[in-house]
């Protein structure tokens, strides 16, 4: 590999909405010299793989070249596993059940109808079978314990940020959402650096990530005339309570919610709360109370 080593006044690391959107930002707010690298051979990232009904390959066998089953049990509820379940139905498989270890989401009169059945409270015990998969052995929260035959078992997890450079680059991470730490300048930690898009926060459309992405080429500008933001703490699980936005004492934001919030979803907040904030004192806390 060649190395060349050059001079620009933004770089721009990935080809994603958020990154082409900040890049197009800053070319037209007078950024003269703007790069952008990507990994990969085309730009757009992820809704570049998003043509189809599921997430991810239009049929299970078409990365490794194996034949899923006909019957799968999908042992996750994050949004990855309602994709997985809609990619498997594509491919013709029967989704027998999603399991979690979670409480509901939502009501069951809100659940959507063309959802596979969400088993809740559940813990997976045992996958049976001799040579093949014949089941998944779960128990329920009150006890009891269930064999649910099925030949394909997918199992699906949290919501992970591509976050190697930030570590690599030692820019320190929030730890509620494992992305780098950032403020509402989306300046993170480290002098100079900048983040945006699904790199911070569980996954977003893409016009989301976009508008954050033109959203940067202010504060890049001029990264001095940003305010400073306080630092935000979050708790991991939202119930159906108010949620309410406290600093040093004073309230700052209540609002009472309608449907819990749960990791891996997104929550959105006004920003009129935001002017009442002192930048200069202690930490803002977001709790259900």
């Amino acid at each position: 590999m060649t190395r060349r080593e050059r001079t620009v006044d933004v770089l721009v690391v990935g080809a994603g909405p958020a990154g082409l959107g900040a890049a197009a930002g800053l070319a037209a707010s007078g950024v003269r010299h703007v790069e952008v690298l990507e990994r990969e051979q085309t730009a757009g990232g992820i809704p570049r793989h998003c043509h189809h009904a599921g997430f991810g390959s239009s049929r299970p066998s078409g990365a490794s070249g194996v034949i899923v089953g006909t019957r799968a049990v999908i042992v996750g509820d994050e949004p990855v596993s309602i994709a997985a379940a809609a990619t498997l139905r594509t491919a013709g498989v029967e989704v027998v059940a999603r399991v979690t270890e979670r409480p509901p989401a939502l009501p069951a009169s809100l659940a959507p109808r063309h959802a596979a059945p969400l088993l809740t409270r559940t813990t997976v015990t045992a996958l049976t079978g001799r040579g093949r998969l014949a089941g998944v052995t779960v128990r329920h929260r009150d006890g009891r314990t269930t064999t649910l035959p099925c030949d394909t078992v997918v199992f699906t997890g949290d919501w992970i940020p591509d976050h190697e450079l930030a570590r690599r680059g030692d820019v320190p991470l929030d730890p509620g959402t494992r992305g780098p730490a950032y403020d509402a300048a989306y300046r993170t930690h480290a002098p100079g650096v900048f983040a945006a898009g699904n790199l911070l926060h569980a996954v977003e459309s893409a016009g989301t990530a976009a508008a954050e992405g033109r959203a940067l080429a202010a504060p890049v500008r001029r990264p001095d005339g940003a305010q400073k933001s306080p630092t935000v703490e979050l708790p991991p699980v939202l119930t159906d309570h108010e949620l309410v936005v406290r600093q040093d004492g004073r309230e700052l934001y209540r609002r009472r919610l309608l449907r819990p919030v749960r990791p891996g979803r997104p929550f959105h907040l006004p920003a009129d709360w935001l002017g009442r904030a002192d930048p200069h004192g202690g930490t803002v806390c977001v709790s259900a109370g």
